[in-house]
C-alpha cells in the first residue's frame, strides 16, 4: 500500500508540473517542447516571453532571472 501511495504522490507531482508546462506554453503561445527547452536551459528565453511572465505573474525580471531572493510586484 506504501508502494501505491508514493506512485500516486509521484504521479501527481509530475502532472502538476506538466499542466503548468501547457500553461506556460500557451500563455506565452509556444509549444510545450519549446517553453521545456527554456525551463531546462537547453535555449534562451527571448525577452518578450520575460516580459510576458513578468507580467503574468505580476513581479520583476530580476526576481525569475534569479538576482532577488524576493518577490516584488510590479507597479
Amino acid at each position: 500500500v506504501k508502494r501505491k501511495l508514493q506512485f500516486t504522490i509521484h504521479f501527481q507531482g509530475i502532472f502538476t508540473l506538466l499542466m503548468w508546462i501547457m500553461q506556460m506554453a500557451k500563455q506565452l503561445n509556444l509549444s510545450q517542447s519549446t517553453y521545456s527547452r527554456y525551463e531546462n536551459g537547453i535555449n534562451e528565453m527571448p525577452v518578450r516571453h520575460l516580459q510576458t511572465l513578468c507580467s503574468y505573474y505580476n513581479i520583476g525580471a530580476d526576481y525569475i532571472l534569479g538576482l532577488r531572493e524576493e518577490k516584488q510586484s510590479l507597479k
